[in-house]
């Protein structure tokens, strides 16, 4: 886990979807290493890699520009959402079970026995109801929000959806899409 988000941070030109190819079967191992790599402390490196992979599923004509009006900003805005909203929906789901599930103490074997694995019907209420939240996830905001980050300004979020095209061209993530 350190040794992933350290590579997110520190090597932008890496292609790393050839170490860790699905962003979201990599989370789960958050669940593992929680005291050493937590995936709260972890989060905005997470999102920004999210973001570099989303590029190459928005169209070329909407990748965000830095030299875009404010109008353009808040269409790039808008398109990078609606084409990526499927795998946020996905990191949301992953990362809320183990940022969730450590809030309510579901995370240890102790616990697990003690409830025969299977949480009470109230737990089980309140994470049917936060899904059926996730599943009508519509902005980034609310991405932020449900990841327990503050939400960029539109400013700020449209940077770093450069940021993630700039990252997203030199790990080479949007070979052959044009």
């Amino acid at each position: 886990m350190k040794s992933f988000t350290k590579l997110i941070k520190d090597n932008p030109g890496e292609n790393l979807k050839a170490c860790v190819p699905d962003l979201g079967r990599f989370l789960v191992r958050f669940l593992l290493t929680d005291e050493d790599a937590s995936l709260h402390d972890n989060a905005n490196v997470i999102v920004q890699e999210l973001l570099s992979r989303n590029v190459r599923w928005v169209p070329y004509d909407n990748w965000a520009d830095s030299e875009a009006s404010p109008e353009e900003k808040e269409l790039q805005i808008k398109a990078n959402f609606s084409a990526g909203h499927f795998g946020m929906k996905l990191t949301v789901f992953q990362s809320y079970y183990i940022l969730r599930s450590t809030e309510l103490g579901l995370n240890t074997l102790s616990f697990l026995e003690r409830c025969l694995g299977k949480p009470s019907s109230e737990v089980m209420r309140v994470f049917q109801d936060d899904c059926k939240k996730i599943k009508a996830l519509s902005s980034f905001s609310e991405f932020y929000t449900w990841l327990q980050l503050d939400p960029p300004s539109d400013e700020a979020l449209h940077e770093k959806l450069c940021d993630a095209v700039d990252e997203s061209e030199e790990r080479g993530y949007n070979q052959n899409i044009r």
